[in-house]
């Protein structure tokens, strides 16, 4: 019995395409200040937003990406998704975070 299957010799190009922007946060001090301001960025959306922060040794962001938006009560992302950003961004650390959009996180 012969088996046929590809072999992978050379990863060409990843491509993380970037967007400039000012971000308010540049280094993150606490859990407390991050979760506030994202609060203000993704607090008010009317979907669940799953965003990505990542981060350098010195706790500076790197990039932000949103890394999946989903509809008013879920949001699904597979880790190979964050992972993926992470890696591209060169990130030592990294910060996960969704919202509430009903406003009450206890709610499912």
């Amino acid at each position: 019995m012969s088996v046929s299957y590809e072999k992978v010799v050379e990863i060409v190009r990843l491509k993380q395409v970037v967007c400039d922007s000012t971000l308010e946060i540049q280094k993150i001090t606490s859990s407390f200040g991050i979760a506030q301001w994202l609060m203000d960025e993704i607090g008010n959306e009317t979907q669940e937003v799953l965003m990505l922060l990542c981060l350098n040794t010195k706790n500076e962001v790197n990039s932000l990406s949103v890394v999946h938006r989903g509809t008013i009560n879920q949001s699904i992302a597979h880790p190979r998704d964050i992972f993926q950003r992470a890696i591209l961004s060169n990130a030592t650390r990294i910060c996960i975070a969704h919202n509430h959009p009903s406003g009450n996180p206890l709610t499912k």
